[in-house]
């Protein structure tokens, strides 16, 4: 009887050691899978890679050195489109190339003051539950979501007409091992010609002793478990959703992660408010176009004086593929001076897309670099080129934001959105009701519902057919 016991016993402590050199062999091949994709990345995205690609790669920017439009967040610099306005329009060919050359240097200094987040490595401390301290391969969507958001901060405290002062700092032409380039001289910029002239062993820098938005900075800080809008919180938050650190998420549950962040941050909870625009769910709109109601927006923002960021989700085309109608309707949007851009990109690219230039190009900052996070330089938050992509290369899965300062900004959002709506009555983006009625909108705050220790109800499947870089 014993030597059975025994017998049964060692039988099962086999099977057990059996069990744990299984699961040890298979954490073993995931930690070395993680490794490589990460190693891979890294190399993909480092600066040096990344600029040398740009310079090798045909780009669609040939196609807008003499565009219909210049847009960006909100400020038309530049308009021969009927869709846009009128800046630009009615002028001889020489009154167009001259306007063009000041249209394009006011577009580009606005650019280059426009909050670039990226790819870092090197984070103070890993994420929680992870060994990672990079998110380099998959946090593409994370830093295109603190792009806006940060953006939006910079219009509610320094308004949109702020621009960074400029200057140029005279460089050596090789890079260090970071891919970072030692600074020997500055000059300062005259005029926004300068921009534009500059030689290839020269960049822009700010200004030193001048505003360079490092307070709006640090809340995105990734050395920073307690930066309230760091990688570290955004995929804690995500985390209690059952959407752990290392995967893609959709813009709609950033947009729901950063709602839920606003509501906690002490500095700017009693100043903003921020909603997230969910399809309808019940009745015989389900599924439909998403639907805003004026009174309930103005009730919980305008009315009790907060100002309002909009985050609008929406799915405009099957599998990855944009329905090209909507396009036009996405350039208004970006045109419209709440504007604080579009949350989306390529299949299996996450991108902040921030304007438009010639029809069927856009304008977007692109968070696929690499950069250390250890002593990062507040300048490593300004991308000093412009990058474009054409608008039927979009991935279908976006979302919307706008940022309304008062009530003015609000009723002329509502007004513009019911306007585009009537005018692409078959096909609209947003719906607008004007009056209150028995449809259910959800304009309740998720920040408001949601408790932080549960799942909320997100369908986490729209970049299932993503590819891991």
């Amino acid at each position: 009887m014993a030597r059975g016991e025994d017998g049964d016993a060692s039988t099962s402590m086999t099977r057990d050691e059996d069990d744990d050199s299984e699961h040890s062999h298979e954490r073993l091949v995931e930690r070395f899978t993680r490794a490589l994709r990460l190693g891979s990345a890294r190399l993909k995205y480092h600066p040096a890679v990344r600029r040398l690609g740009r310079a090798l790669a045909s780009t669609v920017e040939d196609t807008v050195s003499s565009s219909s439009a210049l847009v960006l967040l909100g400020v038309v610099y530049y308009n021969d489109d009927d869709e846009l306005g009128d800046k630009g329009r009615g002028a001889d060919d020489a009154g167009k190339s001259s306007a063009w050359i000041e249209a394009r240097a006011a577009f580009h200094a606005d650019f280059l003051s426009r909050l670039w987040m990226s790819y870092r490595r090197n984070f103070a401390s890993c994420l929680r539950g992870t060994t990672w301290k990079s998110d380099a391969g998959w946090g593409c969507t994370i830093r295109s979501a603190q792009m806006m958001l940060g953006n939006a901060f910079s219009v509610h405290t320094r308004g949109r007409d702020w621009r960074r002062e400029l200057e140029i700092q005279e460089c050596d032409a090789v890079d260090d091992d970071d891919g970072d380039v030692s600074t020997t001289r500055r000059r300062k910029i005259a005029n926004l010609a300068d921009i534009f002239r500059r030689q290839g062993s020269e960049i822009i820098a700010t200004k030193r002793g001048s505003d360079s938005q490092a307070d709006i900075v640090r809340w995105f800080a990734d050395d920073d478990a307690l930066a309230p809008y760091g990688i570290h919180n955004v995929c804690e938050t995500t985390t209690r959703w059952g959407m752990p650190a290392g995967r893609w998420f959709e813009p709609s549950v950033m947009c729901r992660a950063f709602e839920v962040l606003i509501s906690q941050h002490e500095k700017m909870r009693d100043e903003i408010i921020a909603h997230v625009v969910m399809p309808t769910t019940e009745g015989e709109d389900a599924g439909g176009v998403p639907r805003v109601r004026r009174r309930d927006l103005f009730a919980k923002s305008a009315d009790v004086g907060k100002a309002l960021i909009l985050f609008v989700p929406l799915v405009l085309g099957a599998g990855s593929t944009i329905n090209t109608r909507y396009l036009n309707q996405l350039r208004a949007m970006l045109a419209f001076p709440q504007s604080l851009g579009i949350l989306g990109g390529r299949p299996g690219s996450s991108l902040y897309v921030v304007g438009c230039a010639s029809e069927g190009v856009f304008v977007h900052l692109d968070p696929h670099t690499v950069q250390d996070s250890t002593n990062a330089d507040v300048d490593s938050y300004y991308c000093p080129h412009v990058a474009y992509t054409r608008g039927d290369a979009l991935d279908p899965t976006l979302a919307l934001g706008f940022y309304c300062r008062n009530a003015r900004d609000l009723d002329s959002l509502l007004d513009a959105c019911a306007r585009l709506a009537r005018e692409h009555a078959t096909i609209p983006i947003l719906d607008v009701d004007v009056e209150d009625d028995h449809r259910d909108v959800g304009v309740v705050s998720h920040a408001d519902s949601i408790s932080h220790d549960s799942h909320p109800a997100i369908v986490d499947d729209e970049f299932s057919d993503w590819e891991f870089i």
